[in-house]
């Protein structure tokens, strides 16, 4: 027996109604923007009290984007239990609190940043009419072994 999941996509700047018209008879996996979210609750068209998993991608542009107080309605709705996952490019300070706030016993990951190039860049700028372009670049490539 093949079981299919019900996904539903919501967000603001567009209509709310075809949205909450697919939300009908819900939805197992709800992608949201906060106050798309909140939006939907207030209208019914949404119940949050089974969540089961949170997942807040791009933490740190959330809390850039003055999405704090929004976040806390959503937390403030959602069960106490629940498991909650936090991805996040950036860990500020006000990152770091939201994960103290939000996690138990959290598995960190983290992704050593690319090495800077040692290499000095130099730029350059040439004035040239376009029929010359190509034959410019051209000298350039050899006479720089590029």
């Amino acid at each position: 027996m093949q079981t299919s999941i019900k996904l539903a996509t919501v967000y603001g700047g567009v209509s709310i109604n075809p949205q909450m018209m697919h939300l009908r008879g819900g939805a197992d996996i709800v992608v949201a923007t906060p106050g798309r979210l909140l939006d939907l609750l207030e209208h019914n068209a949404l119940k949050i009290d089974q969540v089961q998993h949170l997942v807040l991608d791009e933490a740190d542009r959330l809390l850039d984007m003055g999405f704090t107080q929004e976040l806390n309605e959503i937390f403030y709705l959602l069960p106490k239990k629940r498991q909650n996952l936090l991805f996040s490019a950036t860990f500020p300070d006000d990152v770091n609190e939201l994960a103290d706030f939000l996690l138990k016993n959290p598995a960190s990951i983290q992704v050593a940043p690319v090495a800077a190039s040692q290499a000095a860049i130099s730029q350059k700028a040439f004035m040239v009419d376009l029929q010359h372009r190509t034959q410019l670049l051209r000298h350039l490539i050899e006479m720089n072994h590029w």
